[in-house]
């Protein structure tokens, strides 16, 4: 009974002390709270309700800041955590930016400082500064700066400025909302968007032609779905998403495309791609010029790559562990991957350009068009299938050391087969147990090359075989 006793009255004192320590926590919380700023065992708490009009610069000089079509060359923005918008709408009455500050939450006392922003210009540039304050417990992040404009004449507009905005987990929306009847056009000359974590969106408030468009992020959304025939008239658009996400339906441009680890969905390109990707999703539908992946150090690794239509060559010289999967390809092809896999063409679309395919491992499938365009696969250890439609022709040559190769044609095909599959030991022994002509009706080949009669008008396919390893060819 009496250790029964001494359990409660332990309970008892530990539930009282528990309590003294919620009260004291909060009102500490309490005090802090209605007085914002204020050092609570070194601790504070800050926010802010506060939209702020910039019409002129801050320090001494005190000059005027205009948003007309000729006032700067460019604007610069460092927002840091902030968003940063480019709007025309009736939010204001009149052109001017505008910066908001509703962050809330907790900081170390030693680490407080309240929140800022300075306006200069500097040799014709705008340079706007925000400093947000930083905490270890947010209930709120809506920082924003606006460059607002309220008319579509020359007096409302920038398109004679460039726009240059670096950001950390800040936003940046490009023309603001999307609402009839609220939202109106906006201009700006060109685009140089940096954001660390934050996204990057262009409205369709926003005009789809630009001097120039650099696009950067290190892991947030790069959105141009609302954008139709995006361009850039003095040079090609470069985007870099790192980690992040590229989404965009229409781009009337030539594209130059990094990422690290990253997803890319992309409509049509009306113009060429070079593109650098390390480990990336890239889904793309058209794109009407050439496609070139980038080689050396930025060598692709584990990607996954499908596209339905390059209207120009397809260059892929170094990658590894990928997956390539290209419908249509009307210009020329060459590809050298390892251990990946390679899909090429389909029966609707066969290709009929020069073709190179180079792979260590996986499997490589073409589907081959009627052209006398040189079609060269190699293979160290992979499968290999080649597919012809009806009446093709041409030449394939296929080296394999250890892969297993299957021929798909039509019997009105006139294919030059050139089989180059040594034996393991090197030795040029030809063995017809492992070669399966389903072409001879179940027949064996008795002679090597063999000049299969195609018909009397149409001439012949020559097969020539040295090898070890299966090699099948089938009518279809």
């Amino acid at each position: 009974m009496a250790g029964s006793t001494v359990k409660k009255g332990f309970f008892f004192y530990l539930l009282i002390f528990l309590i003294i320590i919620v009260a004291f926590v909060g009102v500490c919380v309490t005090i802090m709270l209605l007085n914002p700023g204020k050092s609570v065992l070194g601790f504070s708490y800050f926010s802010g309700n506060t939209t702020y009009e910039v019409l002129q610069t801050t320090g001494e000089a005190k000059q005027e800041i205009k948003l007309s079509q000729t006032a700067y060359s460019a604007i610069e923005i460092d927002a840091g955590m902030a968003n940063v918008v480019l709007e025309n709408n009736t939010d204001h009455d009149k052109n001017a930016i505008y910066i908001v500050n509703q962050v809330k939450g907790f900081s170390k006392s030693s680490d407080l400082k309240g929140f800022s922003y300075s306006a200069t210009i500097d040799g014709g540039v705008l340079k706007i500064k925000v400093n947000v304050p930083q905490g270890f417990l947010y209930f709120s992040k809506n920082a924003t700066v606006k460059i607002h404009l309220v008319s579509l004449d020359d007096i409302g507009t920038i398109k004679d400025t460039d726009l240059i905005v670096k950001t950390t987990s800040g936003s940046v929306n490009i023309g603001g909302a999307d609402k009839g009847g609220y939202s109106k056009p906006v201009y700006s000359r060109s685009l140089d968007i940096i954001t660390e974590s934050g996204n990057i969106s262009l409205s369709s408030e926003t005009t789809n032609n630009f001097k120039n468009i650099s696009l950067k992020t290190k892991s947030g959304t790069v959105d141009l779905t609302k954008q139709e025939g995006l361009k850039a008239s003095n040079a090609d658009i470069n985007i870099d998403i790192g980690d992040g996400k590229l989404k965009a339906k229409i781009i009337d441009d030539n594209v130059n495309l990094k990422a690290v680890k990253g997803t890319v969905t992309l409509g049509e390109i009306k113009g060429k791609l070079d593109i650098s990707v390390d480990t990336t999703i890239v889904d793309i539908e058209k794109i009407s010029g050439d496609v070139n992946f980038a080689e050396g150090s930025e060598i692709m690794s584990a990607c996954k790559v499908d596209i339905e239509e390059i209207g120009g060559l397809l260059n892929i010289p170094q990658g590894k562990d990928s997956n390539i999967n290209v419908k249509k390809v009307v210009g020329k092809i060459n590809v050298n991957i390892k251990n990946g896999n390679v899909l090429l063409g389909d029966e609707k679309n066969p290709i009929s350009a020069n073709t190179l395919v180079k792979s260590e491992g996986g499997e490589i499938e073409v589907y081959f068009g009627n052209s006398a365009e040189q079609k060269t696969i190699l293979s160290e250890n992979g499968k290999v299938t080649a597919n012809f439609k009806d009446g093709a022709n041409g030449q394939l040559d296929i080296t394999s050391k250890n892969g297993n190769v299957f021929i798909n044609f039509k019997a009105t095909s006139r294919i030059q087969f050139n089989f180059n599959i040594p034996n393991p030991d090197d030795k040029n022994e030809f063995k017809l147990s492992n070669v399966k002509f389903d072409i001879f009706n179940g027949k064996e080949l008795t002679e090597n090359p063999y000049n299969y009669e195609v018909s009397e008008s149409e001439g012949k396919a020559i097969i020539n075989a040295i090898t070890n390893k299966t090699i099948t060819l089938d009518i279809i």
